[in-house]
């Protein structure tokens, strides 16, 4: 594995740490949003539910580009090691 791929993989494992630890920051969250905003169990899961979706749609968008600038993207025989 060459030096460029080891620092892809580490800011790859990175950013989704952050996105469990921002995930798990926002469930924690909760009981104090339902108590300072007087929210019902059904608007605490609307909450989490665009919360969550908000983040795939970001990691999706994210990988988008990655997928189209690979080289087997462009190279069928690209070796996948």
């Amino acid at each position: 594995m060459t030096l460029a791929a080891r620092i892809a993989l580490v800011v790859v494992l990175v950013a989704e740490l952050m996105n469990i630890l921002d995930s798990s920051i926002v469930l924690t969250a909760l009981p104090t949003l339902q108590k300072s905003l007087g929210a019902g169990p059904a608007a605490l899961q609307w909450a989490t539910a665009g919360y969550s979706l908000t983040i795939a749609m970001g990691l999706i968008t994210g990988s988008r580009p990655s997928a189209w600038t690979s080289p087997a993207c462009c190279c069928p025989r690209w070796p996948s090691s």
